[in-house]
């Protein structure tokens, strides 16, 4: 019974009440095929990288427009779960929850030892609000790299309350880290390097300190800095698009927010800056960079008006969309009810405790990491741009925060004049955080219901794709989306005709759109136009499309060349969307296939293992792979996988027909 009276025992109940609350949102986000699908900007770029990672690819070929480490962590959850995406969202939820609690509640165990008040129940309530804010759990199912970064910082702070000879230096690895895992905690590093400087008392004391910090963080950011201005032929320092990241927060069209979504209008502003810097002869970061100073040059006022704006919004009750989010849908339970407005739970009791906590330095001093933590991420809503994921790093402070009011609200309250300055302080930010910012829902509506309609294609129920539109106004903010997914979903019902009218009038509207020329031309070539088809697609590869629409488009070829039986051209298209993108699995397999027509079965054997290795569980990889092991001698194992293809599907034909071969050519022997 003791036992159960212990921290651990305490932190276990906690930590315990967390995974069950992540488990009871995954049953409810069950609903969507959103759960089970992964789409939308950068989280479906990030799925796919860590399954090239998890297929062997272990770097990029390219520099990458996001930080690098998320898809790793990503990928050894993926391993761990099974490539299952259900499974994939409730572990990485229950790790993340456990590493954001853990350093959460040890430091704060530190501090407290020894404290026979309220104030020794700190580190239990601060953990307790953590493990149930419930947008906290909504965004630990999600996967967005902002998740990896609170860890990691989490953990950069822990190590400076450690006690040994290099703690800064493991402060400065999980900094550097972080930043690896999501720029937007980019202010974390200068700050901390002063936090650690200050920390001691003789100068020497001090520039050690700073610069074993210093150290441990550029020993992390150093060699992926080196490798992206290599490939690059410039000076990049964590990812692509950074200057353009700072001027989509920073210019007289900024709204605070992620203005502006991918598809069509991303790319035709990255067009409009690809000219003007070509006629400067300059880079296009380059371009923006230029505009960024020119922005603060000819209107510093506006500018100034902006960063206020932003450091208001960071405090918005308000969850701001990223475009990824589909909690926009309000479609179940927890979107509808546990999401919007939350915040300002944590705001109006941690809020006023840190305003008033600052002019006292018990309250500086003591919760000092937690101080560190909220200025920095505070900085980077202020100069970049707020959303809800970004400003989710906040919450740890502020829960912090808001627990030591719970514990100590006396002593905070105090006198009357201290009272009446927390209450004005709450009443202030309560006015803060409901300001109604006049930033439109519609698009975040609209770009929302493209993603669940997407998921539903995916899905292969293209049916409910097409009611999801049948609303004239639905898709309205996002017509490129609107038409290539319904020429999607009608691809799948099979009405070519249809599909093909919906792609005709993307390519129409949206000509310099590579995705357009790839939809297109798939209809064409299920329809047997396959002149035409080709012609399309060679106009996409004209447009110099990104590396994995390349693939792609190239992939198309090959399968045209296939189906006409060219099987050399065939093999030099596969070969040319595998240079683009090593991990293409569709030309793994193609070109298996062309390799196993030749009779060239030890050369299909390692394109259909590293196909296979993405999609561990496909019918038709196994099938593949145990006929090219069959036709190498390698019996055994060719029995393996078209024993494993048959346990996923029953009917399999093919399966059965391999294994009666190798029964019948075991008998001959």
């Amino acid at each position: 019974m003791n036992r159960l009276r212990t921290p651990a025992a305490a932190f276990l109940l906690i930590f315990a009440a967390a995974v069950l609350l992540r488990f009871l949102y995954l049953l409810d986000f069950a609903s969507l095929p959103l759960c089970g699908q992964v789409c939308g900007p950068d989280v479906s770029e990030y799925y796919a990288q860590a399954q090239q990672i998890r297929a062997g690819s272990l770097l990029p070929p390219g520099v990458s427009i996001h930080a690098p480490l998320y898809p790793y962590f990503l990928a050894l959850v993926q391993t761990l779960s099974g490539g299952e995406v259900f499974l994939a969202r409730l572990l990485q939820s229950i790790l993340l929850a456990l590493l954001t609690l853990l350093p959460v509640f040890r430091m704060l165990r530190r501090r407290t030892a020894g404290l026979t008040g309220p104030a020794r129940f700190l580190p239990y309530a601060a953990s307790f609000l953590l493990a149930v804010y419930p947008p906290l759990a909504i965004c630990q199912c999600e996967f967005f790299s902002e998740n990896l970064m609170i860890v990691l910082l989490l953990f950069s702070l822990w190590s400076f309350t450690r006690r040994g000879k290099f703690h800064e230096a493991f402060a400065g690895i999980f900094a550097g880290l972080a930043a690896l895992a999501h720029p937007g905690c980019i202010f974390y590093l200068p700050l901390a390097c002063g936090y650690a400087f200050l920390r001691r008392r003789t100068f020497l004391a001090r520039a050690r300190s700073a610069g074993l910090f210093l150290l441990g963080a550029v020993l992390m950011i150093a060699p992926v800095s080196v490798r992206n201005s290599l490939l690059a032929g410039r000076p990049v320092l964590i990812q692509d698009n950074s200057m353009f990241n700072l001027v989509l927060g920073n210019s007289p069209e900024a709204t605070g927010t992620c203005r502006l979504p991918p598809g069509s209008r991303w790319d035709a502003e990255f067009e409009r800056a690809g000219q003007a810097a070509d006629a400067q002869g300059i880079t296009v970061d380059h371009f923006y960079r230029n505009e960024f100073f020119r922005y603060l040059r000819t209107q510093p006022g506006h500018y100034l008006m902006m960063l206020m704006k932003k450091a208001a919004m960071t405090f918005s009750c308000r969850e701001f969309t990223t475009w990824s989010d589909a909690v926009a849908l309000r479609l179940i339970f927890w979107h509808r009810y546990l999401y919007e407005g939350w915040f300002l739970v944590l705001l109006l009791l941690g809020g006023p405790v840190l305003i008033a906590g600052c002019f006292r330095r018990h309250f500086r001093r003591f919760l000092s990491p937690e101080l560190l933590l909220f200025a920095s991420i505070f900085a980077g809503q202020v100069f970049f741009l707020t959303s809800g994921r970004y400003r989710m790093p906040l919450t740890v402070p502020l829960a912090v925060f808001a627990a030591y009011f719970l514990c100590r609200w006396r002593t905070v309250l105090g006198t009357p004049a201290r009272a009446a300055v927390i209450s004005g302080l709450t009443i202030a930010l309560f006015l803060l955080g409901i300001y109604p910012y006049a930033i439109p829902r519609q698009p975040e509506m609209d770009y929302a219901r493209s993603l669940l309609a997407m998921a539903y294609v995916s899905a292969g129920r293209p049916a409910e794709a097409v009611k999801l539109y049948d609303d004239p106004a639905a898709g309205a903010s996002f017509p490129d989306r609107r038409l290539n997914i319904l020429g999607q979903a009608w691809h799948q019902l099979g009405n070519f005709a249809r599909s093909g009218r919906y792609y005709h009038e993307y390519l129409r509207l949206y000509p310099r759109q590579p995705v357009g020329y790839l939809n297109y031309a798939s209809v064409l070539s299920d329809t047997e136009h396959f002149d035409e088809a080709e012609k399309v697609l060679n106009d996409g590869l004209r447009l110099n499309p990104a590396a994995s629409v390349r693939a792609d488009l190239l992939f198309n070829l090959g399968e045209i060349a296939q189906r006409k039986r060219a099987a050399d051209r065939a093999e030099k298209f596969y070969l040319d969307a595998l240079k683009a993108a090593p991990m293409h699995r569709r030309a793994l397999n193609n070109l298996g296939t062309v390799y196993l027509g030749r009779r060239q079965p030890e050369k299909a054997v390692p394109l259909f293992t590293r196909a296979l290795r993405q999609s561990p569980d496909d019918v038709r990889l196994l099938v593949n792979l145990g006929a090219s092991l069959a036709m190498c001698g390698r019996t055994a194992e060719a029995r393996v996988y078209a024993a494993r293809a048959l346990r996923n599907d029953p009917d399999c034909v093919q399966a059965k027909q391999l294994l009666r071969a190798l029964d019948e050519d075991a008998a001959g022997h």
